[in-house]
């Protein structure tokens, strides 16, 4: 059997991920590593794309340094409408994008990097179904399309799945 955790912290940026890294991601000891996180230092703290892209790469090669055996899976910020329309993403938005695919391209042989836009949009607009309407959080039918993508990169059949976001860390 596999046992998984959900570390995820709904609304949290780079910075919190650094703060608490020692105590939720290290002293885990994991095997495999998904990350979705980028996109609320550019839309919540008005970072820019590059810097947000910098600290996810330094995140990114601690997490290989610390667990060079892990599967570490980086999910691209994705096309939701507020940051993305007629094919094309926000400025600040569309430069974390790029500069995270250019990266997760030149390290492939540790990490790998997944791309929700074609998936999610049809003729380079996002699909309305798979958004709820904040514009930004996916609905269960868009969270359908996120599973098929991923899973296949993380989730064995024996998963067990231990859901800890909810729960209170001190």
């Amino acid at each position: 059997d596999v046992l998984a955790y959900n570390m995820g912290i709904g609304g949290t940026t780079t910075y919190d991920w650094q703060v608490a890294y020692d105590r939720l991601i290290k002293a885990m000891n994991p095997s495999q590593i998904l990350l979705f996180l980028g996109g609320n230092d550019v839309n919540g703290l008005g970072e820019t794309g590059e810097a947000t892209a910098l600290r996810l790469q330094q995140m990114l090669e601690l997490m290989h340094a610390d667990f060079p055996n892990a599967n570490i899976v980086y999910v691209l910020s994705m096309p939701v409408p507020n940051n993305y329309s007629n094919g094309n993403f926000t400025i600040e938005y569309g430069r974390l994008v790029q500069a995270m695919k250019s990266y997760g391209e030149q390290n492939t042989s540790w990490l790998k990097t997944v791309d929700l836009e074609q998936y999610l949009t049809v003729n380079g607009v996002p699909v309305a179904e798979y958004f709820k309407s904040d514009n930004i959080h996916l609905t269960e039918e868009g969270y359908k399309v996120w599973i098929e993508q991923i899973k296949p990169l993380l989730v064995h059949e024996n998963t067990v799945l231990k859901d800890t976001s909810n729960d209170v860390v001190g």
